[in-house]
């Protein structure tokens, strides 16, 4: 069975098409290496000793923040995959705090051949490892805040310590990465090749993090006149906005990023997703501030969330099927959802209900119980969904 395989989402046990299967191509999307065969495809498909397995964590604080967020990564196979495969490098490198952490609280996580099944998930494991990778108060945090210093510590080390550490990406990622170390602006011809483009690059290296976590914006600028302008730009979390009284699921909350605003008298502005990522994060945004009382306030509307969505619609250019190497319209399925619990944004408490080979599961800091599909994504008094986090599928 595929090692990426378990990230599995589906209430009818159906597992997730592996990530090569996502990525295409024979090569791993984390260039571990054609000719090794510790580092080869099938080595790194093979999930027999690093099956992950849920398990509550240790809240000696107000760490509820972190415990929700570490859920959905030590459960996500390709993530487990990415740090494992470089364990030995990550154990004889200095500097890499993050990445040895993770190192440390994922092999907790792995089923051991033999393990004991689903009794498992009632011993409790305790982050404490990650506790050192930070400074922090003992204070109630924003979980989406929190995720972001994860992900960027992880992608930073990675960067910093490439030839310790003895990664690669797949030649379409390095030159998409090479890329990205030139500021030049170039003239791309716009639509019906009638006017010509400026286009501008504000993204950064590529890592086996941002491969599998990051996806990318296009801001089109545009004015009577004028060339128009592309800039893009890479994000982790997709941040939708669902305090507009039209919008009542989330499908209509991310169409609604891509609408034009008017920055001027004859400019115009149009965020567009021009890629997305295998692992799509997504942030609704709930804690909007108020001029009139200064203060962040707390929405508590209902959102409708989908296990499935096809976002075919709103990737706006070739950028994504190119860099899937597919020509299948992106397709997601939902195997986390982060909840918080209160009515500001400086207190409550953070949860989350996951998904398992075993089906769906509710994580309350040390404490893992089975759900019923039907409750997942669903408020419950000011409990409310905030953090989504879907992985790509690909078509039967």
């Amino acid at each position: 069975m595929s090692r990426f395989a378990h990230l599995c989402l589906d209430d009818d046990d159906k597992l997730l098409p592996p990530v090569e299967d996502i990525l295409s191509g024979r090569e791993s999307p984390f260039g571990m290496g054609k000719d090794s065969k510790e580092n080869s495809w099938e080595a790194l498909n093979d999930a027999s000793d690093h099956k992950p397995y849920p398990r509550g964590l240790v809240n000696r604080s107000n760490f509820c923040y972190l415990n929700a967020v570490l859920q959905p990564l030590l459960l996500c196979q390709p993530f487990i995959n990415v740090i494992l495969n470089m364990a030995d490098s990550i154990q004889s490198s200095d500097g890499c705090k993050w990445l040895s952490a993770f190192l440390q609280i994922i092999s907790a996580f792995v089923e051991p051949e033999g393990g004991e099944g689903t009794t498992r998930f009632r011993n409790t494991v305790s982050p404490e490892a990650i506790y050192q990778c930070w400074d922090h108060s003992d204070d109630q945090e924003d979980a989406e805040e929190f995720l972001r210093l994860i992900l960027n510590g992880l992608h930073e080390e990675l960067l910093k310590h490439k030839d310790q550490l003895g990664w690669s990406l797949p030649l379409s990622n390095q030159q998409d990465s090479d890329k990205q170390k030139v500021d030049d602006e170039w003239m791309s011809i716009g639509k019906g090749k009638k006017r010509l483009a400026k286009t501008r690059s504000l993204t950064e290296p590529s890592s086996p993090i941002s491969v599998l976590f990051y996806g990318q914006f296009k801001t089109v600028i545009s004015g009577s006149g004028k060339k128009d302008s592309h800039i893009f730009e890479p994000f982790q979390i997709l941040p939708v906005d669902i305090t507009n009284e039209n919008i009542n699921t989330l499908q209509q909350a991310i169409e609604s990023l891509s609408c034009k605003e008017k920055v001027d008298g004859k400019t115009h502005r149009q965020l567009l997703i021009d890629r997305l990522p295998p692992v799509l994060i997504i942030q609704l945004k709930r804690f909007v501030f108020d001029p009139k009382t200064m203060h962040i306030s707390k929405s508590l509307k209902p959102i409708e969330i989908p296990h499935e969505m096809d976002l075919g619609d709103i990737v706006h250019s070739w950028a994504d099927l190119l860099y899937f190497k597919s020509n299948e319209r992106p397709k997601y399925r939902l195997y986390d959802i982060v909840y918080h619990l209160g009515r500001t944004i400086h207190g409550g408490h953070y949860t989350c209900h996951v998904y398992h080979d075993e089906g769906w599961l509710f994580c309350d800091d040390g404490a893992v119980q089975r759900a019923p599909r039907e409750v997942v994504g669903q408020m419950d008094r000011n409990r409310t969904p905030y953090l989504l986090f879907y992985a790509r599928v690909k078509e039967e």
